[in-house]
């Protein structure tokens, strides 16, 4: 491929099997394969994409239909789209079938990325779904779409949208409760300054799970605060339920010689932008969570992008979830 030349990706939508190609399957094709042609006409570096959907409701019943699994349906079924596209004379330069390895490949992939990010979480919803449309209706629709409803089962599809985890839920707000002590100043080789001054913490914030170990702990904000303003001021707290920690006990503010095994935590902004809150380990103590207890203990520093200079917030404090 000249890498001089600019790239151009086109693809037909990759179509579902339940049954022959048909002269929409062709109009659609022909319209990509014109465009195709003519970058390539004009100097580009082309790539022309076109395939099948192998998987869906619609298909598997299509299989059913003709006594075969939805493997032998599909398989059965490629050599149709390739004969039709080969009698047009299409100019694809691949055909992508969604059951090849390397499409799972692709797949597994991008899945696991979003998993290590704390994207992926599991959830329900409860609706109408029409199966030939693949449309969930709203109940005010439903009467217009009665036709999509001729099955004598109820075509419902359990899928609510809700993220939970062990530290927080969305199905109902989720409060904890700050105890501890705030330092504010000038810090120059992580000391403060000598006109730094500390004051107790006694708050309630609002907290959000954001992955399998990770929650949002939201700024406090008033009905005027921006919502890019509370993003950027959010902190992602994760626990590592694979690392312990031994953490000292204070009594009554006197540091023990006991400890306690503790799962760690890390402590970040929740959005990585130059707008975003900088956050800071302590540099003497562990952040760490007691699953017996449900207590995080988070010590770390902040500043907000709006601050200049070097002048930072030094938080030492307990969180509770707070029970209603």
């Amino acid at each position: 491929m000249d890498q001089s030349k600019p790239s151009f990706f086109i693809t037909t939508p990759i179509y579902y099997v339940n049954a022959d190609p048909h002269l929409g399957t062709a109009y659609s094709t022909i319209i990509a394969d014109v465009q195709a042609r003519y970058r390539r006409s004009a100097g580009y570096n082309v790539k022309f994409l076109t395939g099948m959907d192998e998987h869906g409701e619609k298909v598997a019943e299509a299989a059913a239909k003709h006594n075969m699994t939805p493997q032998e349906w599909t398989d059965s079924q490629a050599p149709h789209f390739k004969e039709l596209w080969n009698k047009l004379e299409i100019s694809n330069d691949d055909f992508i079938r969604t059951t090849e390895p390397r499409q799972h490949h692709a797949v597994q992939y991008l899945w696991e990325r979003m998993k290590e990010s704390g994207y992926l979480y599991k959830g329900s919803y409860d609706g109408w779904y029409c199966v030939p449309d693949e449309t969930y209706f709203i109940p005010l629709r439903i009467e217009s779409v009665s036709s999509c409803m001729a099955s004598t089962t109820k075509n419902y599809v359990l899928f609510e949208i809700l993220r939970k985890n062990d530290y927080a839920t969305t199905k109902s707000d989720t409060y904890y409760t700050m105890t501890g002590t705030t330092q504010s100043g000038w810090v120059i080789d992580n000391i403060f300054g000598s006109d730094s001054r500390r004051q107790a913490i006694n708050s309630s914030k609002l907290v959000t799970p954001v992955g399998k170990h990770s929650i949002r702990i939201l700024p406090g904000a008033t009905a005027e605060t921006e919502a890019l303003d509370i993003r950027n001021n959010s902190i992602r707290i994760t626990v590592d339920p694979e690392t312990w920690v031994n953490v000292p006990i204070y009594v009554e503010g006197e540091l023990t010689d006991e400890t306690v095994p503790m799962q760690k935590v890390t402590i970040e902004p929740y959005l990585d932008s130059q707008d975003a809150i900088s956050v800071s380990a302590s540099p003497t103590d562990v952040s760490a969570y007691d699953p017996a207890t449900g207590t995080f203990y988070l010590y770390y520093r902040y500043k907000y992008a709006t601050e200049s200079g070097n002048n930072w917030q030094e938080v030492r404090e307990t969180m509770t979830r707070t029970e209603y």
